[in-house]
């Protein structure tokens, strides 16, 4: 992985960052639902922890973290999906790029994608997808900053 603003490193996860990266994943699903973005409950920190541990190490799922001053700062997570059909396509999806404001600026967010993008490819993905949701603005510029273009919509039939 390369390295990223002055301080900062990037890499894959590994099973000592689970807690950490945890604690960041449910940080990101709270904001998502304090910016009114989400309407589920916040994920709690034991089973986000279980599932990020799961992830690390899995075949075709992806964790980057930004490492600074000894402690992770931010994440990626993607995972690549074999699309069945004549052409079994590799089709990544970001799912989660999570900078805590704290830790914010956009040099960091933007190094992240990059590396993320870097690992995909690598990993074979002949697509790559990312989520966001249509309420996000700030994500979305983020994504057209970053070279994505929307290209799929989904309406959802409210219970």
């Amino acid at each position: 992985m390369s390295s990223g603003s002055a301080g900062d490193s990037l890499r894959a996860a590994t099973a000592e960052d689970v807690e950490a990266l945890s604690r960041l994943r449910v940080e990101f699903w709270e904001d998502q639902v304090r910016k009114g973005l989400l309407d589920l409950r916040p994920f709690d920190l034991d089973s986000l922890r279980t599932e990020t541990r799961g992830l690390i190490g899995r075949q075709r799922s992806h964790l980057v973290v930004v490492e600074r001053a000894g402690e992770i700062a931010a994440y990626a997570y993607a995972q690549v999906k074999i699309v069945p059909g004549a052409a079994q396509s590799r089709v990544a999806v970001i799912e989660e790029l999570y900078v805590p404001r704290s830790k914010s600026n956009v040099t960091v967010a933007l190094v992240l994608m990059r590396s993320m993008i870097e690992t995909l490819t690598g990993a074979g993905a002949e697509r790559i997808q990312c989520r966001v949701l249509n309420a996000n603005d700030e994500a979305k510029t983020f994504h057209e900053l970053c070279g994505f273009e929307p290209n799929l919509v989904i309406y959802e039939y409210p219970l």
